[in-house]
């Protein structure tokens, strides 16, 4: 008599290795096991990339692995196990990945688990310079100019692991900070200015750099150069009669 076992959710959430310190670029390897049913049913895996916000940006279904399963003794049902392996990059920080039961070539929509949100370190980059105004060049004695800088990475660069230098002096640091103020704006102050930002994992440091220039004119003056006035002899004796005119009149 043939007997028909219906399958049940994965065990548990899958396990992976390794579970932490995750980098770029390494391989991790999935791991789900649970009842598959009779007759054997098998496992699929889905990897979920997402955003910060948590919103789904792609799904990649891996179908083609494989379940290895066994009759577990005294019942009528297959107890499956499925690996998946998985090179990590940096869209996959934030990913998660899920196990779902597939059964007579049905995948069984509530039957799966997915691990928490995977953490992946990776190196500093995308570092941008922008400025406030964003005036292409500035006059001598205007107002303060603010510098901004951003970057990517996991871990995210922290406030003092941005630093700012003038190209024209490396060795000497300006300040540290997303944002760097120039306070002085004089024309020696015109160069190309460095933000260097830094993020550390795994007992490793890395950096990347990005510049702005900054240029800083001379405040031009225009001299005004007033008419010489020169003086009429005839329109004085006229302006002269008129007066005598006005007082004969009584004009006041």
């Amino acid at each position: 008599m043939y007997t028909k076992s219906n399958p049940e959710r994965p065990d548990s959430v899958p396990s992976y290795v390794p579970s932490a310190g995750i980098e770029e670029g390494n391989n991790v390897v999935f791991t789900c096991t649970g009842n598959v049913g009779k007759p054997q049913g098998k496992f699929r895996w889905v990897r979920y990339r997402r955003n910060s916000n948590d919103v789904t940006i792609q799904d990649t279904p891996y179908e083609s692995q494989t379940t290895t399963a066994v009759q577990m003794p005294g019942t009528c049902t297959f107890n499956g196990t499925s690996s998946l392996t998985l090179k990590m990059y940096q869209l996959d920080n934030n990913a998660v990945v899920r196990c779902q039961v597939v059964y007579q070539d049905v995948p069984q929509e509530l039957s799966y688990h997915q691990t928490q949100r995977i953490n992946v370190y990776y190196s500093v980059r995308n570092v941008q310079l922008s400025k406030s105004p964003s005036n292409p060049t500035f006059s001598e004695g205007a107002g303060p100019i603010t510098l901004m800088c951003s970057s990517d990475g996991n871990p995210a660069v922290i406030n003092t692991g941005y630093t700012w230098y003038k190209e024209s002096n490396t060795s000497v640091t300006l300040g540290t900070g997303p944002t760097y103020i120039i306070n002085n704006v004089v024309v020696g102050e015109t160069d190309n200015y460095i933000c260097v930002a830094q993020n550390s994992f795994n007992g490793q440091t890395f950096n990347m750099n990005n510049s702005i220039h900054i240029q800083i004119d001379f405040t031009t003056t225009t001299s005004t150069t007033m008419p010489t006035t020169k003086i009429d002899t005839t329109s004085t004796k006229y302006n002269h009669k008129t007066s005598s005119i006005e007082k004969e009149k009584g004009w006041k």
